[in-house]
């Protein structure tokens, strides 16, 4: 059975991440949380899945597994 390597997860982990902390970056104002915004990887699925479409329509070259390893 084929499995992601280290990088590729660490891939992964670093997309998740950075869509987190995007939505709480967007939910401050003047440097105080709107709100707590708690990890939610259906939530954070559904965002990088319209980041990879967008990334897919406006980049050259795009790469799926590069943006976001899967099997």
């Amino acid at each position: 059975m084929k499995e992601l390597t280290q990088q590729q997860i660490n891939r992964q982990d670093d997309v998740d991440k950075r869509i987190h902390y995007l939505v709480c970056a967007l939910a401050t104002l003047e440097h105080k949380p709107l709100a707590d915004i708690p990890w939610d990887i259906e939530f954070i699925g559904s965002i990088r899945d319209c980041v990879e479409k967008y990334l897919q329509q406006h980049t050259d070259n795009f790469n799926e597994d590069m943006f976001y390893p899967s099997l």
